[in-house]
């Protein structure tokens, strides 16, 4: 028999979040930070929950601005955190130690590749670039974007696919970039697919994988 890796246990009371909670993100210390943390009983969106290390109890981080409410979040190695958020079709930036963010990346309509659909998911390379995955909901396809931070701090992006495969009615927002070993994987959870993009590839290779286990193999 295969050793145990890891043992999962509940962290926090049912209840806690919402039922749109997303993330999470842990800093360099330990303390995860988990999007939509319920604080009335409206069970409204947009607060972030802070679990220091130790802690089975979340406190209020911050609320993001204007009816904001968050999605996927990482931090960089500078101890930035970083929030997609799906409603105002943008992606937010805590500095270190500051609980009121900034505006890292918003394109516009008039933007070459337009604004954002939904940002959903983040993935953080180690030079600090982001690539962000971005659903349609309305028309079951999705992009994802390169963005990189430019000499005024800002996030400055691109559209690396388009996305011209229907990703299924219930699974849309699971178009997730993952990366590893320089290789960013983008799941297509209905059709069991996982596209591969390298940076040596402006267009995704694919991979597949059939069956219960939902297994990834090269597809020839």
């Amino acid at each position: 028999m295969a050793p145990t890796l890891f043992t999962c246990r509940r962290l926090t009371d049912p209840g806690e979040y919402t039922k749109q909670i997303e993330g999470p993100a842990v800093d360099a210390a330990g303390t995860l930070f988990v999007m939509n943390l319920k604080v009335d009983d409206r069970g409204t969106g947009g607060v972030i929950g802070k679990l220091g290390p130790g802690t089975t109890k979340s406190v209020q981080f911050a609320r993001l601005p204007n009816g904001g409410v968050g999605s996927g979040a990482r931090f960089d190695r500078a101890g930035r955190m970083y929030v997609a958020d799906f409603k105002s079709h943008k992606v937010h930036v805590f500095e270190p130690g500051k609980t009121t963010p900034g505006t890292y990346f918003e394109p516009k309509k008039s933007d070459p590749f337009g604004k954002f659909d939904q940002p959903n998911d983040l993935a953080m390379a180690a030079d600090g670039t982001i690539y962000a995955s971005d659903p349609n909901r309305s028309n079951g396809t999705g992009r994802i974007w390169r963005i990189t931070r430019g000499a005024d701090g800002k996030g400055h992006g691109e559209v690396m696919t388009f996305g011209n495969e229907p990703m299924g009615r219930d699974q849309r927002h699971r178009a997730q970039p993952r990366r590893h070993d320089g290789v960013i994987r983008r799941q297509h959870a209905d059709s069991h697919r996982l596209r591969t993009l390298r940076k040596s590839f402006s267009s995704p290779q694919q991979w597949s994988g059939r069956g219960r286990g939902h297994r990834a193999c090269r597809k020839k």
